[in-house]
């Protein structure tokens, strides 16, 4: 019991630190003290998972800059964004002017998404 109670508390714990770092991020300058801490709770949420052990999905881990550990938030003008090759995207940090890059692939579906393809009429057969 004890050890469900602490893992429930902290994906809690986890969430609420990724979502305050997000809206931190959006109503602040580049590096301004709403940014910076911002970027002290991101910090808190890689050690949290550092500590906890727990994988995150790949969208929550990517939100983040590898370097500077600012947040990239939609409409803010954290990043820039840059076609490399046809189907690359790079996008730049703002701050540190770190770059990784994306590949864009518009017909990609996840293993759940292929499996309800393949077998939609599942649930069909079984009402």
């Amino acid at each position: 019991l004890y050890t469900y109670r602490a893992k429930v508390i902290n994906f809690f714990g986890r969430k609420y630190v990724h979502v305050s770092g997000t809206f931190l991020f959006l109503g602040s300058g580049i590096n301004d003290g709403y940014a910076k801490l911002a970027r002290r709770y991101a910090k808190l949420f890689k050690d949290v998972l550092k500590t906890e052990r727990v994988k995150i999905s790949p969208a929550v881990g990517q939100t983040f800059c590898r370097k500077c550990k600012q947040v990239f938030v939609a409409q803010v003008e954290r990043c820039e964004l840059n076609f490399v090759q046809r189907k690359v995207i790079q996008r730049r940090c703002l701050l540190c002017g770190y770059a990784r890059n994306y590949e864009w692939n518009a017909d990609y579906l996840s293993r759940n998404e292929r499996h309800w393809r393949e077998h939609g009429d599942l649930l069909q057969k079984d009402l």
